[in-house]
């Protein structure tokens, strides 16, 4: 009898339980992105919010203190709902160290290199030789810049080393990343520099911007299912700068398949000028699987004429087509292996001020392949590149091959010393393979294929209180030699 009458009065204990609130709450920062991570007090009960800013927690706190890496602490309120939504102020400087797509359109600049020279460690040079134009090398160990990776295609002048930025409006940009010698094996020509990737492609929506003062920029975009469009202008009291993007792409099991194509044109210079008209394309294929693949084929084109203040032209022109191709695998050690070749020809000619014409083509063949990983606070990664060139011009209408052959191995290290602290050592050999006006132009020694040839060794501390500030202290020791091979 007694333990029917137990029985009997458990369903009216569990209907007096007190039922525990439901906090549920969404979390972005100042510009509108979710934070993911982050941590939600309420009360004695904490969770973290998911990859879309999100939180559930079980609680029948009033309010909930919010904090995550680089951002203000911050409490807010729970409605009567039981929800929150907040706005939390992220330190973005600190929190990062390449330019995002928000820097690029809140800065006031019309060019894009002006915007990536806030990179850490990257050098911005602004040339005013015969053909003038920016340059950006990351720690300045290479007066020649470094490789400009547009859209996927590597746009490098074969003939003379004019600068590819030029084209580039600022405002057109929607992503840049500078990358250092060690990050990007498979550009290895010229890698002392670094690696400088931009994207003008077409954003997921459809806009239209107008900027107007000293600096002076333009943008519309539109996006329709698979294909878009975009046209940029961007410009000051020197020049303007103008580009046209168009993409398509098509999802599916086997992978995505893009095809971008771009055509730029740049109008510069008060005393002397200069005009240059260039196009893009590139076809690419990537598969995101437990074995990823990738393979581009892409082509650029350029050419320019820069004019003197008394009034002589200097002629240039160049073209490529690139193929490159590579794989991935999975695991806590994963492998990388990428191969390509890229065959350019161009002219260069200044004989209008007596100088040299010289035209010719080269062909260049590489082989890359590495092992990394990153577990638990440790990264690290070994990398050999191979890489052939066949070089063949002249400037007297006779034609010279030549050519050279080089390995350049690397490693890099990076360790999670102490939360905040991060100790990042890198060193190996990397190279610049000469244009054809310094393999063909004055004084030539046509005996054989000469390249700059960069030995170098890095090493960074990075200390940040992962709220507001960020110290990092480099040590660079290089060596460059030119060979004779």
């Amino acid at each position: 009898m007694k333990r029917w009458y137990v029985l009997s009065c458990l369903p009216w204990l569990l209907a007096a339980a007190p039922q525990v609130p439901l906090i549920t709450g969404a979390i972005r920062d100042q510009l509108g992105n979710p934070i993911a991570g982050a941590s939600i007090q309420a009360g004695a009960a904490s969770v973290l919010t998911d990859a879309a800013g999100t939180f559930a927690v079980e609680s029948a706190a009033g309010s909930v203190t919010i904090q995550c890496t680089f951002c203000r602490s911050t409490v807010a309120y729970v409605a009567g709902d039981g929800t929150v939504t907040a706005i939390v102020q992220r330190y973005q400087a600190p929190a990062q160290e390449q330019v995002s797509a928000d820097d690029i359109r809140a800065l006031p600049y019309g060019h894009i290199e002006s915007a990536m020279s806030l990179t850490p460690f990257v050098v911005l040079n602004d040339s005013s030789r015969l053909l003038p134009g920016p340059y950006l090398s990351y720690y300045g160990l290479s007066r020649f810049g470094g490789l400009v990776v547009l859209n996927g295609v590597p746009t490098y002048d074969v003939a003379a080393g004019a600068s590819a930025l030029r084209a580039i409006p600022g405002y057109g940009a929607v992503a840049a990343a500078a990358r250092s010698a060690w990050d990007e094996p498979r550009y290895g020509n010229l890698a002392p520099g670094g690696t400088f990737l931009i994207a003008t492609a077409v954003p997921q929506t459809v806009q239209a911007t107008a900027l107007n003062g000293t600096q002076r920029a333009g943008d519309i975009s539109y996006q329709t299912g698979a294909a878009g469009f975009d046209a940029a202008v961007s410009g000051d009291d020197d020049g303007s700068r103008q580009r046209a993007d168009a993409v398509y792409s098509v999802h599916g099991d086997a992978g995505t398949i893009s095809a971008n194509v771009g055509a730029s044109h740049d109008l510069s210079g008060t005393t002397a000028t200069l005009d240059e008209s260039s196009a893009n394309a590139r076809l690419h294929y990537d598969r995101a699987s437990s074995f990823p693949v990738y393979a581009d084929l892409s082509a650029d084109d350029s050419r320019y004429t820069s004019v003197t203040a008394g009034g002589l032209p200097v002629n240039g022109a160049w073209s490529q087509v690139t193929l490159d191709a590579g794989a991935t695998t999975q695991g806590k050690i994963a492998a990388f292996f990428d191969a390509g070749s890229q065959l350019a020809t161009g002219y260069y000619d200044a004989h209008s001020l007596g100088g040299v014409e010289v035209a010719g083509a080269n062909a260049i063949s590489h082989v890359s392949a590495g092992v990394q990983s990153r577990q638990q606070g440790f990264f690290w990664r070994a990398v050999l590149n191979a890489v052939d060139a066949q070089y063949t011009g002249g400037s007297d209408g006779t034609s010279t091959p030549l050519g050279s052959r080089m390995v350049s191995p690397s490693a890099s290290l990076a360790y999670d010393v102490a939360p905040g602290v991060n100790l990042a050592v890198d060193a190996g050999r990397s190279f610049r393979f000469p244009t054809l006006l310094e393999t063909y132009g004055y004084a030539a020694d046509l005996t054989s294929l000469h390249y700059d040839n960069y030995a170098a060794m890095d090493a960074k501390l990075t200390v940040t209180d992962l709220r507001r500030v960020r110290i990092s202290l480099l040590g660079v020791r290089a060596n460059v030699s030119n060979l004779d091979n």
